[in-house]
């Protein structure tokens, strides 16, 4: 039995190096993101490697995060761009509404609220798709689009999870290591399985609304190793 519980091989210990992966993984994504600018590129990086930690394809975790890194440093920079100042816009509208009174405001700030919601389930599948595969920016917002609108319960759900990792972490400080990589390593196995159902129509032929229009499921990022 002593020799089943310290085998490195379990399940228990192939999940711990799991997770002890994605912590170094939140850490790299940490010290990249300093500048700000490159969280986009940061981010892009991180789904790439995430993803593949959760289908047991990880190889060397530094290394590919920092190729990813170089690699999709424009489209990630842009797409954070974007997505930034879109949020800006909307946190500048919301807080508008706030201020002034009358029945106009509270109804422009209902409209508001819900936007930004759906710009927050947006952003849940904005980068794994940047970070899975070799998508325009285009392409990437058009089937992250797609996607919150087909899949909206699992966007819920992965938004709920990071939600429930971070306030977990908020009142139980020394969590902190363990609950935002257990739910990140949860929303990466989501992710898989739902890009798993259009690859599997792009290898039998099938079209599926937008999604239909991408040119080919390739693999991103800069490669395994």
């Amino acid at each position: 039995m002593l020799d089943r519980m310290f085998n490195v091989e379990n399940k228990f210990w192939t999940f711990a190096n799991k997770m002890a992966d994605v912590v170094i993984l939140e850490i790299a994504w940490l010290l990249t993101s300093l500048p700000i600018v490159t969280i986009g590129a940061a981010s892009t990086a991180f789904w790439h490697v995430l993803l593949q930690i959760a289908e047991d394809q990880e190889g060397k975790v530094l290394r590919t995060y920092f190729r990813a890194f170089a690699k999709n440093f424009p489209l990630g920079t842009k797409l954070w761009l974007c997505q930034l100042g879109f949020g800006l816009f909307l946190v500048f509208d919301i807080t508008a509404c706030l201020r002034i009174k009358g029945i106009w405001p509270i109804f422009l700030f209902g409209i508001f609220a819900g936007v930004a919601f759906l710009w927050l389930l947006v952003s849940v599948f904005l980068y794994p798709l940047a970070g899975r595969f070799d998508f325009s920016f285009r392409k990437i917002v058009s089937n992250s689009l797609f996607m919150t609108f087909r899949h909206l319960p699992h966007g819920f759900c992965m938004l709920l999870t990071t939600g429930l990792a971070l306030a977990g972490s908020y009142y139980i400080p020394y969590a902190v290591i363990v609950l935002p990589a257990l739910a990140l390593y949860l929303n990466a196995m989501i992710c898989n399985w739902i890009f798993s159902l259009y690859m599997e129509k792009e290898e039998d032929g099938e079209e599926d609304g937008m999604w239909a229009e991408t040119q080919g499921l390739t693999a991103a990022g800069g490669g395994q190793e």
